[in-house]
């Protein structure tokens, strides 16, 4: 009695399962992903809460799903219901395909109906049920892994109307709330083009990241552009960056201010930290190596695998002295993995993402910070950490060399391991032999960088921005 139970309860809940897990994959279907993978938990938690009601519950879906049950719906066994209702289907699709009495597919369907091959059709139901849902749990695992490393599709059409519609909303929500000014966007991009429509000043700051986005996405380069023309003034955050904006949009030669980024120096300086305790905690076993330290995001413009290849040379040379923390996350990060597993590195270590208050201990103790970027419009992550004292030794690239001089560290050419291993070498013979210099090297971003000066200077154009006549404002 109690195996017969089990089975009916297992068999409603394959129907109920298999109705929810079809609808999540047409709604998917018609959303394009981007219901996400919840939709699966939702339906398998339904089943498994099913499970769980009484067995002298009623069961109306069943009763409709069976019309005309002569008896009453909570006494009738769940799978005699569906059993009989497939039986009926059966024979009843064999008279609409058959004229013939002894044709095949009636001799089948009047087998079913008298009970001789019934039980293997409920088989088979479960079994393409349980198919059906391996396949959905595989399908949203499979999407799990694209978002997790980046790869999910660029917007289509209207989901890029909707995007822009929830973000214009929350704009003027904001405006309607805050009534400000003037409205300081973000990248030249899609937003900072909706900020711009509304008649209230605006400035732009452009990063570097969203000027190589109009190259990769040519599609969102119109947006860009009128961002660019319908802004008062565009910061940039380094020469190079700058250049970069007047060689995509000349037309904002004239209103282009530049303003080099400052660090928080409420977070970042330095402090006395415990090297063992510290590496104990992150699970190395320290013994008094040398520490060559990467922070950033783990992409290819970010130029981790130069760094790499210049720690194949660095651990040759000098054999169990020096270690390299890389601190990061991103989707170069199993590729990253794997040539190190190539090139034999034993003292290379992933430590994933770091808050700020761990990276503050981390520029404190390490001896040398590496910036091997290809791309780098600004470089904040090498302000951060020689306000922590750390020397830094830098790609020739974008706005690194606007404050990286041989005073606090080197720059050597883009993807030349090389070279990049001599300078580390040359750093950390540097940092031992004048011990003072870590000081020295802090007080300089400290009297050049900071988000005091920063805000100093940005509130100046603010001002100024606000004095030009309306009249000759870019609407």
């Amino acid at each position: 009695m109690r195996s017969m139970t089990i089975f009916n309860y297992l068999l409603e809940a394959t129907v109920i399962g298999s109705a929810l897990i079809l609808l999540v994959i047409a709604v998917r279907a018609l959303l394009r992903d981007r219901l996400g993978s919840r939709a699966i938990y939702a339906a398998w938690l339904v089943v498994a809460l099913r499970l769980l009601l009484p067995l002298s519950l009623p069961n109306p879906v069943m009763d409709e799903f069976r019309p005309g049950l002569s008896v009453d719906v909570a006494a009738r066994p769940v799978a005699d219901q569906v059993r009989q209702r497939v039986i009926d289907a059966g024979y009843d699709m064999a008279s609409l395909l058959s004229d013939g009495e002894s044709s095949p597919l009636r001799t089948f369907a009047a087998q079913t109906r008298g009970g001789y091959t019934g039980k293997w059709v409920l088989i088979l139901w479960i079994g393409v049920a349980i198919g059906v849902g391996a396949w959905m749990i595989a399908h949203n695992l499979r999407f799990l892994k694209r978002v997790k490393h980046d790869r999910v599709r660029p917007l289509d059409g209207g989901e890029l109307a909707q995007y822009l519609t929830a973000f214009d909303t929350a704009i003027m929500q904001a405006i309607d709330e805050f009534k400000p000014e003037l409205i300081h966007a973000q990248h030249v991009w899609c937003l900072a083009w909706l900020s711009a429509q509304h008649g209230i000043p605006t400035v732009i700051t452009t990063h570097g990241t969203d000027l190589m986005g109009c190259e990769k996405w040519p599609e969102f380069q119109g947006f860009a552009e009128l961002a660019a023309k319908r802004c008062e003034k565009i910061i940039a955050v380094s020469g190079d960056n700058m250049r970069a904006l007047h060689c995509r949009f000349p037309e904002t030669v004239e209103r282009t201010v530049l303003l080099h980024n400052g660090y928080n120096e409420d977070v970042f300086f330095p402090v006395d930290a415990n090297r063992e305790e510290l590496m104990s905690s992150l699970g190395i076993n320290y013994n008094g190596e040398q520490i060559v330290l990467f922070v950033g995001k783990l992409t290819a413009f970010k130029g981790a695998d130069t760094l790499l290849r210049a720690a194949k040379q660095y651990e040759r040379l000098e054999k169990g002295k020096i270690i390299t923390l890389i601190v990061g996350s991103g989707d170069e990060r199993k590729k990253l993995e794997a040539l190190k597993d190539s090139l034999g590195l034993k003292g290379v270590f992933f430590l994933g993402h770091r808050e700020q208050e761990e990276l503050r201990r981390l520029y404190s103790t390490a001896d040398v910070l590496a910036v091997p970027s290809r791309k780098e419009p600004f470089g904040l992550v090498a302000l951060e950490a020689m306000a922590c004292g750390l020397p830094v030794v830098a790609s020739n690239e974008g706005g690194l060399p606007e404050f990286i001089n041989s005073e606090v560290g080197a720059l050597v050419p883009v993807d030349n391991e090389d070279m990049l291993c001599g300078a580390i070498l040359e750093e950390l013979l540097r940092s031992h032999e004048d011990p003072r210099r870590r000081a020295e090297i802090s007080r300089y971003v400290k009297e050049r960088f900071t988000q005091r000066l920063f805000v100093i200077k940005l509130e100046q154009l603010y001002a100024s921005t606000l004095s030009i006549p309306r009249r000759l404002r870019n609407r």
